[in-house]
């Protein structure tokens, strides 16, 4: 069973915070696995924007580390963005 517990990502890097999450009650705690999908734009009027979209999870910090995560990556994702509200800040502009 997974459970979300905390993720302490903040402007203006959102997405390099600490995903804090239960499998079967063992607690992970993993830095930058979160990448946006959000975007960055031109507006003819404001300038920079930003659009906010759905989280993905990186695997490239599951690979080595935990591995026995892999099959989990969909189910991590459908978690994330049931907690987590939806990204880009901006902030690697």
């Amino acid at each position: 069973m997974l459970e979300f517990v905390s993720y302490d990502g903040k402007y203006p890097n959102l997405c390099s915070g600490r995903l804090t999450f239960k499998v079967d009650g063992k607690e992970y705690c993993i830095k930058y696995i979160l990448s946006s999908g959000g975007c960055l734009y031109q507006d003819p009027e404001e300038g920079l924007a930003t659009k906010k979209g759905p989280w993905s999870i990186d695997t490239w910090p599951l690979e080595e580390e935990y591995p026995e995560l892999l099959p989990l990556v969909d189910e991590l994702a459908k978690m994330v963005n049931e907690h987590v509200p939806q990204g880009c800040c901006g902030g690697c502009i």
